[in-house]
């Protein structure tokens, strides 16, 4: 039997179709699709099994309109051309909703496919098709209207082994839902580089603006977080040895960061002393600026070292490179899938971990936590741009309020173990030193109970934080 097929095609975000439909209340029904393509006198022709029916289509046409050609066959026939079959077969579960007198169709792919969800329209003339406007709650998880695009043909769909992304130019700003990760990656490690060079000619011009070398560590940290975030998607000959290379540059400038946090905190540290200990805090003052200076020519020294400018060199390179060399064979995702495996997946991980936590428990597992969140908190920055932003920030704002106090916490292990080791250096050697720093020492020891118990309550109250982040990527 011949049709003329007038149809438009919209892309869907990547979550249950069964749970969106149960959601709005739309009365559905639901059947089970496999079909499969075999080239037949130079021609493609679908074979297709919807419930125990079998048929046999061929389509001529590219766009909105087609010509269709269908014919009932029997399973003998399927079951013989499926021997010939080219390319993977294809499966799906189609939710059928008659909203308004028209038929939606809407198809949830399975196995290889997995996260890539189509809603599918006929009309009965190409106006209607081009003056359509969707109902305002379906429209608000459709990503795209794919009905030209013949990388999303369902024949294009079994001869490949990839979810089809698109060609949209992607930006810092502005990123589709459906780009190819690896274009994402390139753009941000790209502005990030950019970002990097601009700290570091402050930081070599002598600038004495702290921020400037802490923000340098920051887009670092970003740069290692996300590589390690993807390290699945990279070739270990390439990830390996560059996350090797930022580790040390990290280390080196470790030490001229830490100098001054310590300068910039000793204020806060005199005032909670005695009165009587206060000034003995000048002597680490002035011990601190020295070395200050010392770390800072290093660091100086470092950031002009033909190592860094290679390995700043390196990541431009990739940034640049359109030949995916840095990737493994094959491997090419949207971003919105990926959001919502590797989002799901680092929350729930960040809380199972954060469950285990109790007020007795050692600072080692605190970090351990800490770790975590932070891993998150990276995951849901690097794919804000394709999230329901409403959603996305109240996530991200509870998340940040822990972020801080495990960090607030953390640091004060650190210093804590700073101030122990300034206790044995010579050149600190006084009495009321001694005394005011085994006085912090115990007050920190104070405040980290205090953190502890502010994490808890924090807690409890993020781990409600699923529905949204569920609903930053799907839309409902």
């Amino acid at each position: 039997m011949e049709n003329l097929e007038i149809e438009r095609k919209f892309l869907l975000y990547p979550c249950s179709i069964k749970s969106f439909l149960q959601q709005s209340s739309y009365e559905y029904s639901v059947v089970d699709i496999e079909q499969f393509y075999i080239l037949e006198n130079s021609q493609f022709v679908r074979y297709r099994k919807i419930g125990e029916n079998f048929i046999k289509t061929l389509k001529k046409g590219e766009g909105v309109v087609r010509q269709e050609y269908e014919e009932i066959i029997s399973k003998e026939i399927y079951l013989e051309a499926l021997r010939k079959k080219e390319g993977n077969i294809i499966k799906k579960k189609r939710y059928s909703v008659w909203i308004d007198n028209k038929k939606f169709e809407f198809d949830a792919f399975k196995d290889y496919l997995k996260g890539l969800n189509f809603l599918e329209i006929e009309f009965n003339s190409l106006e209607e098709a081009l003056s359509f406007t969707l109902p305002q709650e379906i429209e608000k998880i459709v990503i795209d209207d794919v009905s030209t695009l013949s990388n999303f043909k369902n024949k294009s769909l079994a001869l490949s082994s990839l979810i089809p992304t698109i060609n949209s130019p992607c930006t810092n700003r502005k990123i589709h839902p459906f780009c190819d990760i690896k274009d994402i990656l390139r753009v941000l490690i790209f502005s990030w580089v950019e970002k990097i060079e601009l700290y570091r000619k402050k930081i070599l011009q002598d600038s004495k603006d702290e921020e400037d070398l802490h923000q340098f560590r920051v887009v670092l940290r970003k740069i290692r977080a996300i590589l390690k975030l993807f390290s699945f998607a990279f070739k270990d000959e390439f990830v390996i040895p560059l996350e090797k290379k930022l580790s040390q540059i990290m280390k080196v400038s470790n030490k001229a960061r830490d100098i001054d946090v310590y300068l910039a905190k000793l204020p806060l540290y005199q005032q909670s002393l005695p009165i009587s200990l206060q000034k003995s805090l000048i002597i680490l003052q002035e011990y601190l600026k020295k070395e200050q200076i010392k770390a800072k020519i290093e660091l100086q020294e470092f950031l002009k070292d033909a190592f860094y400018c290679h390995t700043m060199q390196e990541l431009k390179e990739f940034a640049q490179n359109k030949s995916s060399f840095a990737f493994k064979d094959g491997f090419s995702k949207p971003i919105i899938i990926e959001a919502k495996e590797l989002l799901i997946s680092h929350f729930q991980k960040f809380v199972n971990n954060a469950k285990k936590l109790e007020q007795k428990s050692p600072s080692k597992k605190y970090h351990k936590v800490r770790i975590k969140a932070k891993e998150l908190r990276y995951s849901l920055d690097f794919f804000s741009k394709v999230l329901d932003n409403k959603s996305y920030q109240k996530v991200e704002n509870r998340l940040r309020k822990i972020q801080n106090i495990l960090g607030d916490f953390h640091d004060l292990s650190v210093e804590q173990k700073q101030l122990e080791e300034f206790l044995h250096i010579e050149m600190l050697h006084n009495k009321k030193l001694k005394k005011a720093l085994h006085f912090l020492i115990k007050n920190m020891k104070k405040e980290q109970k205090q953190k502890k118990k502010k994490f808890h309550k924090l807690f409890k109250r993020f781990k409600k934080s699923k529905k949204n982040l569920h609903k930053a990527i799907c839309r409902y």
